[in-house]
């Protein structure tokens, strides 16, 4: 059995899962996540999937498991297995007894714009929500440009230079952190 508590978990809210996971402030671990839910997260060097990512799929024994390609980026990394979470809760629980095929993602399906899958564009959108929930940024970033007024004498912070500063306090890419910060009409 897997230990999983698949009601607990099913279509739950990223801020839901930060709760039950004690994270309070950034960065966000996913790793933690999953462990506080049940998954387990392998980063095993495989050859053959090299090609891609990350993977969700079922266990011999029927639980789900995350794979997340060992080589990429720790930044990479962490969004990838937000986004295999995200899969989680809205395409494999829900769907347990018809899952079948693993969900592979790759370049295409893990950047922004490059699909119009919609499972894909709600996995990112999760992962997003998950590694920069909007109450950490709104008060990050305040607190970033409280210290930059108080430090430069100026009112505005440059933009790349709060994009590289958030991205970093959050422990995601530059790239990451634009399309959030824009999402929410931050910048």
């Amino acid at each position: 059995m897997c230990g999983i508590d698949f009601e607990k978990i099913s279509k739950i809210s990223p801020n839901k899962l930060l709760e039950i996971s004690g994270i309070v402030k950034p960065p966000v671990d996913p790793y933690l996540i999953a462990e506080k839910i049940g998954i387990k997260v392998d980063e095993s060097l495989d050859w053959d999937k090299l090609t891609y990512d990350g993977e969700i799929y079922l266990s011999k024994t029927g639980c789900p498991e995350i794979w997340i390609n060992p080589t990429d980026h720790i930044n990479r990394r962490k969004f990838t297995l937000a986004h295999e979470i995200g899969h989680l809760v809205y395409d494999v629980i829900p769907n347990i007894d018809k899952f079948k095929d693993p969900i592979k993602d790759d370049y295409t399906t893990l950047r922004r714009g490059a699909t119009r899958d919609l499972k894909e564009v709600v996995a990112n959108r999760y992962a997003a929500n998950l590694l920069m929930p909007e109450t950490m940024i709104i008060d990050i970033g305040s607190k970033i440009l409280e210290e930059y007024r108080e430090s430069e004498k100026k009112e505005k912070i440059p933009r790349d230079l709060f994009i590289k500063i958030m991205a970093k306090k959050f422990e995601v890419s530059e790239q990451a952190m634009e399309i959030r910060l824009k999402t929410l009409n931050i910048i």
